[in-house]
């Protein structure tokens, strides 16, 4: 839409009101709606002058008062002082006899430049356990009753802003129901500036925002969360990207996510924080909770296993493979698998690059003269203390202990043959008699003894209407 005609639709006086009769907005209409707000309507950045020397005027400040008065402080020291009351290496909320006498001068001498001043101190210190918070946010509402600021009074109104706490609640609960984007937001319901998105207020009203996934299990309110971390006007604050990832997956902790939500999840973490196994991506999972990454790796297993039987199904004799994906999929269902990992033989390698396979993941490959026929691939997998090697075709499944020195390593990506059969804790088991249960009983014997898991028969065997 040009940008005349987008004029056209613009009233001075009530903002951006009549574009929202316009039909669907467009990045680029939303961006000159953006522009436009800050070019006519400006929410002014705090002045330099305000912010500059803090470390080197606290000192003056607190001589000042060990002599004199408010009233006869300079002006340029006074509106300082709120950026000095949380400033971190000599706060002046230490000296609150300086602080009370300011905030009474501020009262009874409103100006509008004192009171955005003190408005930007208590965004930006914003705090839920801090009464010097509190305290200011209710000196900002008594200078506001006086000036009434027309940007700020219409929030007062809506949100109860600068009334701690409550406000921040009010203001996540309208984004929670809010059906446009959170650039919308910004521009329409509330202000639209660069102090004001990096503030410990923003700051908190997101983590409200993404804590509370855990009411609205859906795909929809996922992309909500995401679109205000991926905002370009919000500065990422410290921990946040951890608190979202977390939040995003403490309610799979005792339910299981429906497959949308799952498969959302796992492309969009993925996409943006990397593969946590994988050594060259998992610094941004550092910091994550153990409960939370083994969640996710959780989810990672399951994928590594239906590919794994996918592809070698459609290169290996298909009887076998059904009674496969039944036995390590009834144990991915329960949550029992903590990692998997495929390694995949020259056949199978060659089928995905010449098939075009879909859903191709990272595997593992066997190193040059490793003795392994190229019909053979290999399904690590790691429940509890255990290291499970589960060859295809006519070889047998290995079972090592974490313990045990020798056990093979998860995510490589080549493995020798060696690696993968020699020093294991338990005689190989060769899959026969896959239709009676034999060798999955002998397996899953091994891991109920040694992780207390049991699974029971009838979970792991394939019922007749799932055999092809």
């Amino acid at each position: 839409m040009p940008l005349k005609e987008l004029l056209k639709n613009y009233h001075i006086k009530t903002g951006v009101d009549k574009l929202k009769e316009l039909p669907a907005e467009s990045t680029m209409l939303r961006k000159a709606k953006k522009n436009i707000k800050i070019l006519f309507d400006p929410v002014v950045e705090p002045q330099p002058n305000d912010l500059n020397d803090l470390e080197k005027v606290i000192p003056e400040i607190i001589n000042h008062f060990q002599k004199g008065k408010i009233n006869n402080l300079s002006p340029s020291l006074k509106r300082k002082i709120p950026f000095c009351i949380w400033f971190k290496k000599n706060p002046l909320k230490k000296h609150m006899y300086i602080i009370n006498d300011y905030y009474d001068d501020v009262i009874a001498n409103p100006t509008k430049r004192s009171l955005w001043n003190l408005i930007y101190a208590y965004l930006l210190n914003y705090d839920l356990n801090d009464i010097d918070c509190k305290k200011i946010g209710n000196v900002i509402l008594k200078v506001n009753s006086k000036i009434n600021d027309q940007r700020i009074s219409p929030l007062i109104d809506k949100y109860a802003l600068f009334s701690l706490g409550e406000d921040t609640r009010n203001v996540s609960t309208f984004l929670k129901s809010y059906d446009e984007t959170f650039e919308n937001f910004l521009v329409d319901e509330f202000l639209v500036n660069q102090t004001v998105m990096q503030s410990k207020f923003m700051e908190t009203v997101f983590r409200y925002v993404a804590s509370d996934f855990k009411n609205n299990l859906n795909v929809n309110y996922i992309k909500k969360i995401i679109d205000i971390y991926k905002n370009e006007d919000v500065i990422n604050y410290e921990n946040q990207s951890i608190h979202m990832i977390e939040s995003f997956l403490d309610p799979w902790i005792n339910q299981k996510p429906s497959p949308e939500i799952k498969k959302f999840l796992e492309e969009y973490l993925i996409d943006e924080f990397g593969d946590l196994r994988n050594p060259d991506e998992e610094n941004k999972w550092l910091q994550i909770k153990e409960v939370h990454k083994k969640i996710f790796r959780r989810w990672l297993a399951g994928a590594q296993i239906e590919f794994f039987v996918n592809i070698i199904s459609d290169v290996a004799y298909m009887d076998q493979w059904q009674y496969r994906r039944k036995f390590w999929l009834s144990y991915y269902d329960e949550n029992r698998i903590d990692d998997a990992y495929v390694i995949l033989g020259k056949d199978a390698i060659d089928y995905i690059n010449t098939k075009n396979h879909d859903n191709i993941i990272n595997f593992g490959k066997f190193a040059t003269g490793s003795r392994v026929r190229r019909d053979q691939s290999v399904l690590l997998l790691k429940i509890n203390d255990l290291i499970i090697a589960d060859w295809s075709h006519d070889g047998a499944c290995r079972i090592w202990e974490e313990s045990s020195k020798n056990h093979p390593e998860m995510f490589k990506d080549e493995y020798t043959r060696d690696e993968l059969v020699e020093n294991v804790s338990f005689d190989p088991i060769n899959h026969i008699s896959s239709a009676y249960g034999t060798w999955q009983r002998r397996v899953a014997s091994h891991i109920q003894n040694y992780t207390g898991i049991r699974m029971a028969p009838n979970k792991f065997m394939p019922q007749d209407h799932e055999l092809e």
